[in-house]
Protein backbone atom coordinates (compact mmCIF):
# COMPACT_ATOMS: atom_id res chain seq x y z
CA UNK A 1 0.00 0.00 0.00
CA UNK A 2 2.89 2.04 -0.42
CA UNK A 3 2.35 5.39 -3.06
CA UNK A 4 5.21 7.20 -4.80
CA UNK A 5 3.24 10.84 -4.07
CA UNK A 6 0.34 11.35 -2.36
CA UNK A 7 -1.71 14.86 -1.88
CA UNK A 8 -4.20 14.27 1.32
CA UNK A 9 -6.28 17.38 1.87
CA UNK A 10 -8.77 17.73 4.99
CA UNK A 11 -12.27 17.79 4.48
CA UNK A 12 -12.34 21.82 3.83
CA UNK A 13 -10.25 20.80 0.72
CA UNK A 14 -6.71 22.37 2.09
CA UNK A 15 -3.34 20.40 1.31
CA UNK A 16 -2.82 18.71 4.52
CA UNK A 17 0.07 16.29 3.58
CA UNK A 18 2.30 16.06 0.38
CA UNK A 19 4.76 13.64 0.09
CA UNK A 20 5.34 9.63 0.29
CA UNK A 21 2.60 7.18 2.02
CA UNK A 22 2.00 3.81 3.53
CA UNK A 23 -1.70 3.15 4.72
CA UNK A 24 -2.86 6.59 3.95
CA UNK A 25 -0.50 8.12 6.32
CA UNK A 26 2.97 9.60 5.77
CA UNK A 27 5.66 7.49 5.49
CA UNK A 28 9.23 8.67 3.59
CA UNK A 29 9.73 11.54 2.65
CA UNK A 30 7.04 14.55 2.66
CA UNK A 31 5.57 18.00 4.23
CA UNK A 32 2.50 18.07 6.14
CA UNK A 33 0.87 21.48 6.71
CA UNK A 34 -0.76 23.36 9.41
CA UNK A 35 -4.43 24.98 7.92
CA UNK A 36 -3.05 27.74 6.79
CA UNK A 37 -1.01 26.31 4.25
CA UNK A 38 2.14 27.00 5.84
CA UNK A 39 4.34 23.70 6.54
CA UNK A 40 4.32 21.79 10.07
CA UNK A 41 6.68 19.71 9.51
CA UNK A 42 9.12 18.30 6.50
CA UNK A 43 11.46 15.60 5.98
CA UNK A 44 12.13 12.05 6.68
CA UNK A 45 8.63 10.72 8.01
CA UNK A 46 8.22 7.44 9.76
CA UNK A 47 5.54 5.62 12.17
CA UNK A 48 5.45 7.94 14.57
CA UNK A 49 6.06 11.28 12.97
CA UNK A 50 9.06 12.42 11.59
CA UNK A 51 13.18 11.00 11.68
CA UNK A 52 15.05 13.47 10.25
CA UNK A 53 13.76 17.34 8.98
CA UNK A 54 12.14 20.43 10.32
CA UNK A 55 9.17 21.67 12.65
CA UNK A 56 7.87 24.64 12.01
CA UNK A 57 5.81 27.37 14.32
CA UNK A 58 2.14 28.01 12.49
CA UNK A 59 3.89 31.33 10.93
CA UNK A 60 6.23 29.88 9.32
CA UNK A 61 9.40 30.44 11.20
CA UNK A 62 11.65 27.00 11.80
CA UNK A 63 10.97 25.41 15.02
CA UNK A 64 13.21 22.46 15.17
CA UNK A 65 15.43 20.82 13.00
CA UNK A 66 17.49 18.08 13.37
CA UNK A 67 16.94 14.05 14.25
CA UNK A 68 14.05 12.57 16.22
CA UNK A 69 13.99 9.82 17.83
CA UNK A 70 11.57 6.63 17.46
CA UNK A 71 9.27 6.83 20.96
CA UNK A 72 8.38 3.80 21.79
CA UNK A 73 5.51 4.71 24.27
CA UNK A 74 2.93 7.06 23.75
CA UNK A 75 2.75 9.64 20.98
CA UNK A 76 4.76 11.30 18.81
CA UNK A 77 8.75 10.82 18.06
CA UNK A 78 10.65 13.39 20.28
CA UNK A 79 13.79 15.57 19.07
CA UNK A 80 17.18 13.81 20.00
CA UNK A 81 19.64 15.94 18.36
CA UNK A 82 19.62 19.60 16.63
CA UNK A 83 18.84 23.15 17.13
CA UNK A 84 15.90 24.49 18.87
CA UNK A 85 15.17 28.34 17.23
CA UNK A 86 12.24 30.89 18.74
CA UNK A 87 9.42 32.23 16.81
CA UNK A 88 11.18 35.08 15.73
CA UNK A 89 13.93 33.13 14.47
CA UNK A 90 16.67 33.38 17.08
CA UNK A 91 19.25 30.27 17.97
CA UNK A 92 17.95 28.94 21.21
CA UNK A 93 19.74 25.82 21.24
CA UNK A 94 21.75 23.63 19.83
CA UNK A 95 22.96 20.01 21.00
CA UNK A 96 21.53 16.80 22.53
CA UNK A 97 18.07 17.02 24.06
CA UNK A 98 16.85 15.00 27.07
CA UNK A 99 13.38 14.09 27.30
CA UNK A 100 11.12 12.69 29.69
CA UNK A 101 7.84 10.54 29.45
CA UNK A 102 4.65 11.07 31.21
CA UNK A 103 3.26 7.92 32.91
CA UNK A 104 1.61 6.78 29.55
CA UNK A 105 5.55 7.84 27.82
CA UNK A 106 3.99 11.04 25.95
CA UNK A 107 7.58 13.08 25.77
CA UNK A 108 8.22 16.12 27.44
CA UNK A 109 11.46 18.03 26.53
CA UNK A 110 13.54 18.64 29.67
CA UNK A 111 16.29 20.12 28.12
CA UNK A 112 16.61 22.62 26.59
CA UNK A 113 14.13 24.18 29.11
CA UNK A 114 10.68 25.51 28.13
CA UNK A 115 10.70 23.69 24.31
CA UNK A 116 7.80 21.87 25.89
CA UNK A 117 5.92 18.57 24.34
CA UNK A 118 7.85 17.43 21.65
CA UNK A 119 4.89 17.85 19.11
CA UNK A 120 3.64 21.54 18.28
CA UNK A 121 -0.03 21.07 19.19
CA UNK A 122 -1.38 23.15 16.86
CA UNK A 123 0.23 20.97 13.70
CA UNK A 124 -1.79 18.17 12.04
CA UNK A 125 -1.73 14.80 13.77
CA UNK A 126 -3.06 13.06 11.51
CA UNK A 127 -0.58 11.50 10.18
CA UNK A 128 1.64 9.89 13.67
CA UNK A 129 1.31 5.76 12.87
CA UNK A 130 0.99 4.13 16.39
CA UNK A 131 1.94 0.75 17.10
CA UNK A 132 -1.34 -0.69 15.96
CA UNK A 133 -1.21 0.96 12.63
CA UNK A 134 2.08 0.28 11.79
CA UNK A 135 0.94 -3.66 12.41
CA UNK A 136 -1.67 -3.34 9.86
CA UNK A 137 0.10 -1.46 7.42
CA UNK A 138 3.26 -4.62 7.57
CA UNK A 139 5.95 -2.25 8.69
CA UNK A 140 8.51 -4.92 10.59
CA UNK A 141 11.35 -3.68 12.64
Amino acid sequence: MVRLWSKICSENGSLQYEGFTLGGKAFGPGTSFYENGRPCHEGIFGIKGLHLGREYYPNGQIRFEGLFKLNTGYGPNRPEYGTWYSESGEKLFHGEFRVNCSGLGFPFVKTPENYGKAYYSEGPNDFVFMWEDAEKAGVRW
